[in-house]
């Protein structure tokens, strides 16, 4: 009976440390990857394709972004698009998605505006106890 219940909660344990997605659906730190860079490629193409327009056909250039993003990630379309469906059915999950590409736009955002180089303020101080002295006398 002790094997029993040793068994039991072995296989219990074990399912439960999933990530919570059947197999054949990106897990959750990929799909954001994927979503992330494909948003990169839609953004790529309205800022650089669009401009290019009269030479090249903007669907056709995004779609090859697209499979360029998905051999990056080695997964697929019909994976991606798998997965997708998947998460759109379980909006808990979308919804995590969806906060973490959120953050992670915006962290880099605010890194963008950050400046490179912070400036020296150790020199200011030294300055300032300089020309206070200079008043006192």
């Amino acid at each position: 009976m002790k094997n029993w219940i040793s068994c039991f909660m072995l296989i219990l344990c074990i399912a439960c440390t999933g990530n919570g997605v059947p197999g054949g659906v990106l897990p959750k730190d990929k799909m954001e990857a994927v979503i992330w860079d494909m948003i990169q490629a839609d953004q790529y193409c309205h800022e650089y394709v669009i401009k290019d327009s009269l030479k090249k056909n903007i669907g056709e250039e995004r779609l090859k972004l697209y499979e360029r993003v998905f051999r990056m990630h080695q997964t697929t379309r019909e994976e991606f698009d798998k997965s997708y469906a998947y998460y759109s059915t379980h909006p808990k999950l979308m919804q995590d998605v969806f906060d973490s590409l959120s953050t992670k736009g915006t962290r880099k955002l605010q890194d963008f505006y950050k400046p490179a180089i912070q400036p020296d303020t150790s020199g200011h101080e030294i300055i300032r106890k300089r020309l206070d002295s200079l008043r006192r006398q």
